[in-house]
């Protein structure tokens, strides 16, 4: 039934898991990973991009992962090259 997994304790079947956000597969980045890819090309590290946002390290963490899949790079300097290189990052963003 494509793309239905089992899961949790009671076997029960998970619509959609698996799937890739509609994002990834166009290789866009979605607001959210956008502001924290500015913070992060500032040079601002996942602990104060947290703090700036009030989120919690982890989910800056996992937000940055997510937005490496999106364009396949293996960490956030690959991730920042490639925003530049496709011109994702505004002047202002590069001036900064």
């Amino acid at each position: 039934k494509g793309n239905v997994q089992q899961g949790g304790a009671r076997g029960r079947r998970v619509k959609g898991a698996g799937r890739r956000p509609a994002a990834w597969t166009q290789g866009k980045l979605t607001p959210r990973q956008m502001e924290i890819v500015r913070l992060a090309q500032d040079g601002m590290r996942p602990a104060a991009i947290a703090r700036t946002l009030c989120l919690s390290v982890a989910t800056v963490r996992r937000t940055i992962a997510s937005a490496c899949l999106t364009f396949d790079a293996h960490g956030l300097i690959e991730l920042l090259a490639e925003v530049r290189r496709r011109g994702l990052l505004s002047s202002e963003d590069l001036a900064s």
